[in-house]
């Protein structure tokens, strides 16, 4: 039986790594579609301010020169940033009107710093000096309540939000902004904030209205044609959500899935079996202020029924991640989010043929992923960028990749990760670019390499073949239409490249898709049909020349 099975493996190396390939772009689509219901949401409580007509008045009668604006202030104001946009120059001569036009500048600039409770006011003038002084009144905050009860639960989710027990210092709506996106994110239902001037001088309350449902679970069952026809093109789900179970603002998010309905089956001489697959996901997410902790534990596992000589043999993969996020949202105003994040990644894998292990097949990786996001928010559109880079290392037991003694890949990867998203929306229309590229700075591994042709990559092409590549891209395209409430149609135009690609078709090497869609959600039902079809691939790809994907979801 040893001698078959080492035959087998010779046999079916070509074949055994085109299912590696297509198996792991089926885990990645599973982990996408499970990543997709944690919630995250986006709060402004302010507008830009409207300062571009204050100016400073020329030949002012009577007038002073003055050599210097002086801002005393406890909190970072950029003094200079406001000067230099009213052309202050030292000695300038200014009358009653141009010092009033500074100090509106000045309050303009604080509260567009998220200070709007707080304001300047000038010293005692005394002209002769040449100077003006000018000192911050810092509003601050009082008491902070949610739904006006002082409960360990409340007390719990508000230490959460902000980050820190004493709330009692300078009020900065961009903070409370943080602070309230922490809480909607664990509600199922909406949170709304009030201030009101406090009993303390120069203090403020603020009282957040949380209405959440009595039981804070939701559940929600999934059907997709996404899967791959020998392990199970149908794929079911089943997930459940839940939010502030302990009262620190915590999401949790729970799926499992697998291949159900009709399945391929193999034949040989009279014997018949068919593959399948299943897949499990954790996620627990809890922010601590701008900080958020995020650990997401992934399986996958299939079997698929290859037909030898004379019989049929099951060939399967189980593969087990887990990745622990952190990230701290060091900057943000009314336009603008940058969040650095720091993560750790471990992964492993193994193959068998009927209950034998292939050791040679066995991986065991760890990584560190540092990056960026930046979030920019316009008057109709919105602008999301990461970038990221990823290096292996030799952490929890890590082990060489089996490919690393012939230079075609290292569990030692050198990846750089950009991935931008761009939405705007006019009236009822709407478009949505998302641009993803790859570059490895060393050989990679099939796990590693960028793959296309899919629903998650290029659109117009069934996911039963993809390409892949050490290094490339896709860039995918969505113009919508809304035609009523939720629900719109909307067209899909994709494109891709992968390069250096190990196969003997290195010059044919791109992608093109479009589709024609509907999608939306009526009450807790949700939809989503996509007809496509393929505009460019290489001759060797294989693909319906028309087909249609749909997934379907229903939540209670």
């Amino acid at each position: 039986m040893f001698k078959i099975l080492s035959f087998l493996v010779f046999s079916f190396a070509f074949l055994y790594a085109n299912i590696e390939q297509r198996e792991f772009k089926n885990e990645q689509d599973r982990l996408n579609k499970s990543q997709s219901n944690i919630p995250s949401s986006n709060i402004n409580l302010q507008s830009s301010n409207q300062d571009s007509d204050i100016s400073l008045v020329l030949n002012e009668n009577p007038c002073f020169e003055i050599d210097e604006i002086i801002l005393n202030s406890k909190v970072k104001i950029n003094l200079d940033k406001v000067l230099k946009k009213l052309k202050f120059q030292s000695g300038i001569c200014l009358g009653e009107q141009s010092i009033n036009a500074i100090i509106k500048a000045v309050n303009n600039e604080i509260i567009g710093a998220g200070y709007i409770t707080s304001s300047v006011i000038p010293q005692n003038l005394n002209l002769k000096s040449r100077k003006i002084v000018l000192d911050l009144n810092l509003g601050k905050i009082d008491k902070i309540t949610i739904n006006n009860e002082d409960t360990k639960r409340n007390r719990a989710s508000l230490f959460s939000a902000f980050g820190e027990i004493d709330h009692q210092k300078a009020l900065n709506i961009r903070d409370v902004e943080t602070a309230l996106e922490n809480i909607q994110n664990a509600t199922f239902g909406n949170t709304q904030i009030s201030l009101s001037p406090s009993a303390k001088s120069n203090s403020s309350d603020i009282l957040i209205t949380r209405r959440q449902r009595k039981v804070p679970i939701t559940a929600y069952f999934g059907l997709d044609n996404f899967g791959s026809k020998p392990t199970g093109k149908y794929q079911g789900s089943f997930g459940l959500s839940a939010l502030n179970l302990l009262g620190f603002n915590e999401i949790y998010t729970l799926n499992y899935g697998g291949a159900v309905f009709k399945k391929e089956k193999t034949k040989l001489n009279d014997e018949s079996k068919n593959g399948g697959s299943n897949n499990f996901y954790v996620n627990f997410k809890v922010p601590f202020g701008a900080l958020a902790i995020d650990y997401t534990h992934s399986h996958y596992s299939y079997h698929q029924v290859v037909a030898g000589a004379y019989n049929l043999y099951k060939y399967s993969g189980t593969s087990d991640s887990d990745r622990l996020n952190f990230s701290y949202l060091i900057y943000r105003d009314d336009k603008t989010k940058l969040t650095p994040f720091f993560a750790f990644f471990h992964r492993k894998s193994k193959n068998y043929i009927e209950d034998f292990e292939l050791t040679n097949q066995r991986r065991k990786t760890s990584s560190y992923e540092v990056g960026t996001k930046l979030e920019r928010y316009f008057l109709n559109s919105s602008l999301n960028a990461k970038l990221t880079y990823k290096r292996g290392t030799g952490m929890l037991d890590a082990i060489p990749a089996p490919e690393q003694n012939l230079g075609e890949g290292t569990s030692r990867m050198k990846i750089w990760l950009v991935d931008v998203n761009f939405k705007t929306n006019y009236e009822n229309f709407s478009y949505d670019m998302n641009f993803y590229a790859q570059y490895n700075k060393t050989p990679l591994t099939l796990q590693d390499r960028i793959s296309i042709g899919g629903i998650y990559s290029v659109r117009g092409f069934d996911g039963q073949m993809s390409l892949s590549g050490q290094k490339g891209f896709y860039l995918r395209n969505t113009l919508a239409y809304r035609y009523y409430g939720l629900n719109e149609i909307y067209t899909a135009l994709d494109l891709g490249a992968v390069y250096s690609v190990a196969s003997e078709f290195k010059s044919d090497n791109k992608l093109i898709g479009t589709g024609v869609g509907i999608r939306g959600k009526v009450g807790s039902f949700s939809y989503d049909l996509l007809a496509f079809k393929p505009l460019k691939k290489p001759e060797f790809f294989t693909t319906k020349s028309k087909a249609i994907n749909f997934t379907l979801s229903y939540q209670i």
